[in-house]
């Protein structure tokens, strides 16, 4: 609390925004990501591919062969969850 009180006295309201912070650079640039939401998306026959629906292997396949991202699949769909999107749950 002291901090915040001795930064406003210094200087005023400006001061009381938060500062840059170190920490790990982002592994994917925002021009992956749009690419990584948007293949998500597609239906894989609109790409040529021989199957209906996508998986996250097969997103990561595409991803990595095609537009030379290489990711993990758990990313791709931390990257879905962050955008509000959810995998479907295939019926039996």
């Amino acid at each position: 609390m002291r901090t915040w009180l001795k930064r406003f006295s210094a200087a005023s309201l400006a001061s009381l925004s938060d500062k840059q912070r170190a920490g790990r650079p982002a592994t994917y640039t925002p021009q992956q990501v749009a690419k990584i939401i948007p293949t998500s998306l597609t239906s894989p026959e609109q790409l040529g591919l021989p199957f209906a629906s996508w998986t996250l292997d097969r997103v990561q396949a595409y991803l990595n062969e095609q537009k030379t991202i290489a990711i993990k699949r758990s990313r791709i769909d931390d990257l879905r969850i962050a955008e509000g999107l959810r995998w479907r749950m295939q019926e039996t």
